[in-house]
């Protein structure tokens, strides 16, 4: 049966004013909206929910039948090919409810024993991301200015990791560690143009959201304890070297690579020059 719609306000991570029909958040929770209602209901955290992610992770090409079952279902038996198939109606359904018998999908297209999202009309984030982002790194020598702000905007869609309710999804992995690569390039490039610009506290909130997404990263806690001694914040210093510590020495048995004596002592003979 398909979902309710729910009247609700635009998606935090869609701009408003885009054409597309439907809209999915996927960095982060999965969110559905088409036409400015939010598609909500069990079937997002069923197996039809499920078929849909896998097809958003795979959103680039057509993927065949067999590939979806056994990627998705793998311990499944002979007839996954009937359940993808069924699935995939339901998934129609839930999308697009007032869709006529045997009319094409609008978002689910159908191509040479296959499935793909017709991208044409479903706006996904991270691919919104991932473009301006990507924009934003290539403008960052010649017009540093610009690219900070267009890198900044890019990362208010990274809510939190490709498809995070899925937390365990083999095929998912790939797609998550490259978005959220791209995200900690961005955040380290945009951190560096900060600082730059003389904005230390946004340079600084950028690393510590940096530091958040990679916690053993010692190059990024190093900048940020450098920043905290830099503007005279000695105990922040300590407490960030303290955690840094703790993880390394709980999770790997490793003492950091360097102290904050060892930082205070660089940045004094850089004053001194």
């Amino acid at each position: 049966m398909a979902a309710e719609p729910v009247s609700a306000p635009a998606l935090s991570c869609a701009p408003a004013g885009r054409s597309s029909s439907l809209r999915v958040c996927t960095l982060g929770a999965t969110e559905v909206q088409r036409d400015g209602v939010t598609l909500a209901g069990p079937w997002l955290d069923h197996r039809t929910g499920e078929l849909f992610r896998y097809l958003l992770a795979e959103r680039r090409r057509v993927v065949k039948v067999d590939e979806i079952g056994e990627s998705i279902w793998p311990v499944a038996n002979y007839a996954v090919a009937g359940s993808v198939r069924y699935y995939v109606h339901v998934l129609r359904r839930a999308l697009e409810p007032e869709r006529a018998w045997r009319s094409p999908s609008m978002f689910i297209a159908c191509r040479a024993g296959g499935y793909m999202l017709n991208r044409a009309a479903v706006w996904v984030d991270a691919d919104e991301f991932e473009h301006s982002i990507v924009d934003g790194l290539g403008r960052g020598e010649d017009e540093p200015v610009m690219a900070a702000d267009m890198i900044d905007s890019a990362l208010a869609l990274y809510r939190g990791d490709f498809l995070a309710d899925e937390p365990y999804a083999v095929w998912a992995i790939p797609e998550r560690q490259r978005l959220h690569e791209l995200a900690c390039t961005g955040l380290s490039v945009l951190a560096d143009l900060r600082l730059a610009q003389g904005h230390e506290q946004l340079s600084l909130a950028a690393l510590s959201r940096l530091a958040s997404m990679q916690p053993y990263d010692e190059d990024v806690h190093r900048q940020l304890i450098e920043l905290d001694l830099r503007a005279g914040r000695r105990s922040d210093a300590l407490r960030r070297y303290a955690a840094l510590r703790s993880r390394l020495r709980r999770m790997f048995g490793e003492e950091p690579s360097f102290t904050p004596a060892d930082l205070a002592r660089a940045l004094r003979r850089v004053v001194e020059v």
